[in-house]
């Protein structure tokens, strides 16, 4: 890979409560300050944590059925969540500091927030999906 690729900065579905997760600049092989930021979050609950996975699920699993009402699930989860995430006005950053390491390079990650709110009955929203590739 020559570059690094987010997708085309591509958000995976829509986050539920105004909820929104995007990287902040190229995810590259020594990029010491790749970040993704979380956004629209709540000040009543001024926490998130991101989700990562190793697939993408489109078009997203509902997650009504557990008190999540116009939410999805839009990454696997299955390698973890992390956190917490500060979310100051709303917006907080979850650094992910990609190291000089070569073989790194075309690794691929799904990510995810998931954000304290009121406005849920089971008191969490989700952000869309997003899918980046590490490059050179």
């Amino acid at each position: 890979m020559a570059s690094g690729f987010v997708c085309g900065r591509c958000r995976h579905g829509d986050g539920c409560d105004g909820r929104q997760l995007d990287a902040t600049t190229l995810p590259t092989v020594g990029n010491l300050v790749f970040e993704l930021q979380v956004s629209n979050g709540s000040t009543a609950a001024p926490l998130a944590f991101v989700a990562f996975g190793s697939s993408l699920v489109l078009p997203g699993t509902d997650l009504t059925p557990i008190g999540m009402g116009g939410c999805f699930s839009c990454t696997s989860f299955d390698l973890g969540m992390f956190g917490p995430v500060n979310l100051t006005g709303g917006v907080g950053a979850f650094p992910f500091p990609i190291p000089t390491v070569p073989i790194f390079a075309g690794s691929r990650l799904n990510a995810q927030a998931v954000s304290f709110t009121p406005t849920t009955s089971h008191g969490l929203s989700s952000s869309n999906g997003v899918r980046f590739t590490v490059g050179l």
